[in-house]
């Protein structure tokens, strides 16, 4: 059953609701067959469960609705918000232009032969404030992520960062290396030799000639 509407869904959560509310099931293939397109005169919007696969559209087209068949147009003429990518039959909600028709006009507000009436420049105003809403969301939304990875990447860099610098190399054990280590004390600690003195009752203690043969 088919329904005039003023306006279709601009966003995928209005679209899943508005599907509810009429009752519309889902393709073969899981994907919702609610549809709201203008119809072929331009004069209204129409909404409607659609009985068939949703299928691809061609980009550079949109989608007119004539009792009850899908019928394209091509929509290269439009200023902007023509389809840049293929599109299924119930994702128009992703590219308002084709579903904003001056209906006293019977055109597409954005189509570049469309004579403008009364009601065209508030048209394309709301468009243009959906598209600048879209962009301000996705530049908010990669600008929060960059901040939120800045902020995770700093503290784990200052965490990890005294660890390292805490570590010390240590001395190796010298129980690793005895024969070296017993080298090292023999050449580096002094070494006392006993010489016969003259005198008749002691030994005096000579360091500086046995240092000297080292």
């Amino acid at each position: 059953m088919m329904h005039s509407v003023g306006g279709c869904p601009n966003n995928l959560t209005e679209l899943e609701t508005r599907s509810n509310r009429l009752g519309c099931g889902n393709d073969k293939y899981g994907n919702n067959q609610y549809i709201c397109l203008p119809n072929v005169d331009k004069t209204s919007l129409t909404e409607l469960c659609y009985d068939g696969i949703m299928g691809m559209v061609a980009k550079g087209n949109c989608l007119e609705i004539s009792d009850g068949s899908l019928v394209l147009r091509n929509c290269t003429s439009f200023k902007f918000g023509c389809p840049g990518e293929h599109i299924r039959n119930n994702e128009f909600y992703k590219y308002p232009a084709c579903q904003t028709i001056d209906t006293k006009s019977r055109c597409y507000v954005l189509d570049s032969s469309c004579k403008k009436s009364d009601v065209s420049d508030e048209a394309v105003n709301d468009i243009n404030c959906t598209v600048l809403s879209l962009l301000f969301v996705i530049t908010l939304g990669a600008l929060l992520m960059f901040i939120f990875f800045s902020i995770v990447f700093r503290c784990c860099r200052d965490h990890i960062k005294p660890e390292i610098s805490d570590k010390s190399t240590p001395y190796p054990s010298t129980s690793l290396f005895p024969d070296v280590y017993e080298t090292n004390r023999k050449l580096k600690s002094p070494s006392f030799g006993l010489i016969p003195h003259s005198g008749s009752d002691s030994m005096l203690l000579n360091c500086d000639d046995k240092s000297r043969k080292y």
